[in-house]
């Protein structure tokens, strides 16, 4: 773990601090071990898988954005990141050595070799029997993100269990990034949580590539982007052609459920497209259909209110 240097930013002093944990080395830059990476972090949770091309190592990492506002709240929610990350990275360091064909990144440990895991790493056994219970994260605070405000968004739609949110993203078509936050889904290894899929529109002239994937991984924890870096860049696996399309992935366990945590998931979600917007070199103007769309929601609602 380290923190970067303060930062003025919005007349906050802001630090972003990292966690990291190495898994494996002598990782050739390959299509494959692309292709790997992006299909792995289609089920990660807050942390996210990250290859270095120039070492040649894969890690696990996440980061977080702390101020004066924020700090109480977030040391928690940071500290449940970085647990899941020192258990996971153990948990599949077999699986991953073996899929990759690279020996693991470690070191000997200063006493010696241990023959017992210390059981600090039996905490993914405490968000699985939390993760047994319905989702946590169902009830008014999903309902009422539609209701947020300030609003980051373009527009929204919510009930008890879920949510579907469109963020400007000009120059494409659709001119939107759109979130879906579901309760519905559970974690392969986590069981009941919520499932945040970020969906990336055609961008012209940008290939979302796996090795785009790879670069945004790395370039989002580098780059001053506003954004906690509890998730992934990934392939989009809803899209009717994953190979051209890119998402972002979070899996909040029902055991991090914290009052207005969603409502601040979709503010991190409006930095981050803000953030990958400028990164991709978009044009600010293009095709546009949002005043069509706002309207058409409009003659649908009156006409829902006549019923």
């Amino acid at each position: 773990m380290w923190a970067e240097p303060a930062r003025i930013d919005e007349g906050f002093s802001v630090f972003r601090i990292h966690a990291e944990t190495a898994l494996l080395k002598e990782v050739p830059p390959t299509e494959r071990t692309y292709g790997l990476l992006a299909m792995l972090n289609t089920a990660v949770t807050l942390n996210r898988y990250v290859y270095d091309p120039a070492h040649m190592r894969i890690t696990l990492r996440c980061c977080a954005y702390f101020h004066t506002e924020n700090a109480g709240w977030q040391a928690a929610y940071f500290t449940n990141a970085i647990a899941i990350q020192a258990a996971q990275a153990h948990a599949e360091l077999q699986h991953g050595s073996d899929l990759f064909g690279a020996p693991p990144d470690e070191t000997t440990h200063p006493t010696g070799i241990r023959t017992h895991p210390d059981d600090m790493l039996n905490v993914l056994e405490l968000y699985r029997e939390e993760g047994q219970e319905p989702s946590a994260f169902i009830g008014e605070e999903c309902a009422r993100i539609e209701r947020m405000s300030p609003r980051p968004f373009v527009m929204a739609n919510a009930d008890e269990s879920g949510a579907t949110v469109e963020f400007p993203f000009a120059g494409c078509m659709p001119p939107t990034t759109m979130l879906r936050i579901r309760t519905d889904v559970e974690h392969p290894k986590l069981g009941s949580g919520a499932f945040l899929l970020l969906k990336v529109p055609n961008t012209p002239s940008v290939v979302q590539d796996f090795g785009l994937v790879n670069r945004l991984n790395a370039a989002e924890m580098q780059e001053w982007s506003r954004s906690r870096g509890f998730g992934a860049w990934c392939k989009d696996v809803e899209s009717a052609d994953p190979l051209k399309h890119i998402a972002y992935v979070c899996f909040l366990p029902s055991a991090t459920k914290m009052d207005g945590l969603l409502e601040n998931e979709v503010y991190q979600m409006a930095a981050r497209t803000r953030w990958l917007h400028t990164y991709l070199d978009l044009p600010e103007t293009g095709p546009d259909d949002i005043s069509w769309r706002l309207k058409a929601l409009e003659i649908l609602e009156k006409a829902l209110k006549k019923k």
